[in-house]
């Protein structure tokens, strides 16, 4: 499943508030978001470019992004079905 499939995917189940607003931060910040989902990064490397690196272009963005993974589940069960499929 591609990066773009998998953001597809995840607005369409039923969540919670915290993984509503996950996905509006990246729905806002999507190609780069596309971009690091089809790099096939295991899920700890994915997580931990928020605090590591500059993805978005604003520190305050990328640190809500990683607070907000860090509480997901349906981002992360898509995750790992979608590493295992590959």
């Amino acid at each position: 499943m591609s990066g773009k499939q998998l953001l597809k995917e995840y607005n369409s189940i039923h969540k919670k508030d915290s993984e509503r607003a996950l996905w509006h931060l990246f729905k806002a910040h999507e190609e780069r978001i596309i971009e690091l989902l089809d790099q096939n990064l295991d899920d700890e490397r994915f997580h931990k470019l928020f605090r590591q690196a500059d993805i978005t272009g604003n520190s305050d963005i990328d640190m809500a992004i990683w607070h907000l993974l860090h509480s997901a589940t349906v981002f992360w069960e898509l995750f790992e079905e979608d590493k295992k499929s590959s």
